[in-house]
């Protein structure tokens, strides 16, 4: 761990546990659909976030714009619509 005090390091490994934690719960609630669950983080990263776009103003709004490829092959319409329902009820 980067630091030589007892509390520092824990701090660190905790938001390093909850780091890991969000970024299994992203993959397992929004794109399930789209990547495997099981894939490790670099290809999930590969293949979601290192993904070329564009932001532009348009009309006010502010759109993405990315390649129809990327756009077939994650299935940008289906992790919106998944972005936007909400949090699953635990209980």
């Amino acid at each position: 761990l980067p630091f030589k005090r007892f509390n520092a390091n824990a701090a660190w490994y905790f938001m390093m546990v909850l780091g890991n934690n969000l970024f299994e719960a992203f993959k397992e609630d929004v794109t399930e659909a789209v990547i495997p669950v099981s894939v490790y983080a670099d290809t999930f990263r590969r293949k979601f976030i290192d993904t070329a776009g564009k932001l532009v103003r348009h009309a006010g709004k502010l759109v993405l714009k990315v390649s129809r490829i990327d756009f077939k092959r994650l299935r940008f319409d289906r992790l919106y619509e998944k972005c936007l329902t909400g949090l699953p009820q635990l209980c």
